[in-house]
């Protein structure tokens, strides 16, 4: 937005000469629609700040895709509006083209107070381009200190006035002021030698963050694990970018994830393709990264510009999506390698197009995320995968197809490679589990970890760092506690329950499979393919809870759990007397579909599907 001509301002001349391009976002309030927002209230949105209204959207999806969580109420932000502030002062005092704008107070590069606090060595003022890492940073920080169990985190950058433009023009930062005609496909180029600065973009980025264990007890997807941050800041000035301030950050994200950088395959890079900054962030990498590591470095502000204080958060929701499709991300416009930076002669790669991420044999994709701003705030963020979409079990001989219902007292199979470390771990204080694939894969892991000559207890860092290579730790002295078996009563069951486990389990399939040869309907269509109202009945619930809890339960036990006790409410009773041997299978499928069949029946003749009655008689 530009003030009318009639205010002295040339459009045309002013595009020319401070800025050739720009990444601008369509009408913000559009995004509205999306939500549903009452078309009676439209009018309302000329009162709402365009920032807030840019992350409508992205909050709406985070929720969504999170399943669920619960904001607290907070305090509101002071201000999102800042920059409609420096506009409004521009128009109301009448300036001419031509005058002489020495410092904007709330601007960005012109920021008064920031060089007021670097000059008198009191450290940053403000973050800018590293402020959504940051808002990261504290919610990590209070995640750690059980302050709170989730956050919302998110970032947003809108351009509304000549401000930005005004600022970084003078700074020689933006892209095009050399050669505003050049093909509108070469905008921004990062690590080229023929960068000459940013294209500055607006976006928003927001994301859901939450303890491991809270994720999961809510079954909210897991996209990725943060596994450590680092930040640092230079007090030498606004503008200057320093890589042993970045190197700070850098060490310091490393030593909280626990890990060489030699096993990061992928850094975002806060790389601008201005012609300093860049140099400086590939020194800081060179400082922790070998020679020849092959770690591939991108950018992600070739394809949508520099958003300022999103871009963390956006380079690092691009990282996620790299981790999950196993893709190195392109970035583009890089052709010409700058002698001045040399990153194929340290070995890193910048892929021009997108390239297949392997998968590391023995642990999960790395990511790190850069972030360093104006003011001197340098923060990094790493990431791992989420692997539990693939991971495998130690495989067990599957147990032949039973004769005879067995004794659930009966040996468990033997694990493949489970015996192969149980003398060499004898005098070790601690009890091993992994999850591999085979018995080499086994071997090679534990070796590459120096499990042997581990000491227990270990830091609680260090725990979930193995457990996501798949190697559990318990100590040994513990012996194991007592497992009890409950099994739950009618009304949880919903349409499709178990569809997955008897596709993908063999055991599971043939116990169920067993189990509908036994009933005089078709069990299997009941189970994965009936209408919702079907198994809200009685008469059809209970046979389906019956065999799905008893088919999953046969199989853990086939495995090796041996429970001290078992339990059920209602329907769940007769299932753990079946498991304990009161009676078979087929004798307990028999019985709860009689008895579901009788409760049907009374809820018909009493015109109430919950009538039940109890007797109070002796066992004989």
């Amino acid at each position: 937005m530009l003030p009318d001509r009639a205010l002295g301002w040339a459009r045309t001349v002013y595009f020319c000469y401070y800025a050739a391009w720009a990444a601008l976002l369509p009408f913000l309030p559009l995004y509205y629609a999306s939500l549903a927002f009452p078309a009676s209230r439209i009018g309302l949105l000329n009162a709402i700040p365009p920032l807030a209204t840019l992350v409508a959207a992205p909050l709406w999806a985070g929720l969504a895709d999170a399943t669920q969580i619960v904001v607290a109420p907070g305090e509101a932000s002071k201000s999102l509006t800042s920059a409609k502030r420096v506009y409004d002062a521009l128009a109301a005092a009448r300036v001419e083209r031509g005058d002489l704008i020495v410092g904007l107070g709330g601007g960005v590069v012109t920021d008064l107070t920031g060089f007021v606090a670097s000059t008198f060595k009191r450290g940053v003022e403000f973050a800018l381009c590293a402020t959504s890492l940051v808002a990261l940073y504290a919610a990590l920080l209070m995640l750690k200190a059980g302050v709170i169990d989730a956050a919302v985190v998110g970032g947003g950058e809108e351009l509304l006035t000549p401000g930005h433009f005004l600022e970084f023009s003078a700074l020689k930062a933006l892209a095009g002021l050399s050669d505003p005609h050049r093909p509108a496909a070469q905008l921004s180029r990062p690590f080229d030698a023929r960068r000459d600065g940013m294209v500055l973009g607006e976006g928003g980025a927001l994301l859901v963050i939450e303890r491991e264990s809270l994720a999961r007890r809510r079954g909210a997807p897991i996209h990725a694990f943060i596994t450590g941050m680092g930040a640092s800041n230079n007090d030498r000035g606004m503008v200057e970018s320093l890589a042993a301030t970045q190197e700070i950050a850098l060490r310091a994200a490393f030593a909280d994830a626990g890990y060489a950088a030699e096993t990061v395959d992928l850094v975002e890079c806060h790389a601008t393709a201005t012609a300093q900054g860049d140099v400086e962030e590939v020194a800081a990498l060179k400082a922790l990264f070998p020679r020849n590591s092959a770690t591939r470095l991108t950018s992600f502000k070739s394809q949508i510009g520099h958003t300022l204080g999103a871009s963390g958060l956006n380079s690092l929701i691009r990282g996620i999506m790299a981790l999950q499709a196993g893709v190195f991300p392109a970035t583009l416009n890089y052709e010409t390698p700058d002698a001045a930076i040399d990153l194929e002669g340290w070995g890193f790669r910048v892929p021009r197009t997108p390239e297949s991420w392997p998968e590391p044999a023995h642990r999960p994709r790395r990511l790190m995320v850069n972030a360093f701003g104006f003011g001197g705030a340098n923060y990094v963020v790493h990431l791992e995968e989420n692997r539990e979409d693939r991971g495998v079990l130690l495989r067990a001989p599957l147990p032949p197809e039973p004769e005879a219902d067995p004794a659930p007292e009966k040996a468990a199979p033997e694990v493949a490679g489970v015996a192969v470390f149980e003398a060499s771990l004898k005098g070790r204080p601690y009890r091993l589990g992994v999850l591999t694939g085979s018995r080499n894969e086994t071997e090679e892991i534990i070796s590459q970890n120096n499990i042997k000559g581990l000491s227990h207890p270990l830091p609680e860092a260090e725990h979930r760092r193995l457990e996501r290579l798949g190697l559990y730790l318990a100590p040994a002295a513990d012996p194991a506690p007592p497992l009890a078996l409950v099994f739950a009563g009618q009304g949880t069951y919903y349409p499709g329950m178990g569809k997955e486990l008897y596709d993908t389990f063999p055991p599971i399939r043939r116990w169920m499979d067993r189990l509908a040869r036994v009933a005089d309907f078709d069990l299997l269509h009941l189970l994965f393919h009936s209408r919702d109202d079907n198994l809200q009945r009685t008469l059809w619930q209970q046979p389906a809870l019956f065999t799905l809890n008893y088919a999953i339960v046969r199989y853990l036990l086939d495995l090796g759990l041996m429970p001290r006790a078992m339990a059920g409410h209602s329907l769940g009773e007769l299932v753990a007397l079946c498991v304990a041997g009161v009676f078979s299978f087929e004798d307990g499928f028999r019985i709860v579909h009689k008895r579901a069949q009788c409760m049907d029946r009374a809820g018909e003749v009493q015109g109430d599907p919950g009538t039940m009655v109890a007797v109070n008689v002796p066992l004989e």
